[in-house]
């Protein structure tokens, strides 16, 4: 009996055909999870861009800071505008935060909160 060696050219084919049946599929995947991941570090960057402003009014006596304000931000070239509101609250003054940037036309938001003293 013979032993065979290596593939035949049908088996190559059927390997050919597979492959591009399924890479096209796998790489929709790929793109969709990079515009996912790109989102995501933006919204991180919004909640930091909050927790700037949040850091930088605990800094400031209660009758220095406005209870209607915003602050505009730059992080790795993307700008962001912070708004905020400060209320009084039995534990402090409580500032409500919403951070708003834009990719292109479309516009995007992150709100947040936090006690000052």
């Amino acid at each position: 009996m013979k032993s065979k060696l290596g593939y035949t050219l049908i088996e190559v084919l059927v390997a050919v055909i597979l492959l591009a049946i399924v890479l096209p599929g796998l790489a929709v995947y790929v793109i969709g999870a990079r515009k996912g991941q790109a989102g995501a570090a933006r919204l991180e960057q919004g909640a930091t861009a909050s927790q700037r402003v949040l850091d930088s009014l605990a800094l400031f006596p209660s009758r220095v800071v406005n209870i209607n304000d915003s602050a505009r931000i730059t992080i790795d070239g993307q700008v962001y505008t912070v708004r905020w509101t400060v209320t009084p609250s039995s534990t402090g003054r409580r500032v409500a935060l919403v951070s708003r940037w834009s990719v292109g036309k479309t516009q995007h938001s992150t709100s947040s909160w936090g006690i000052l003293p």
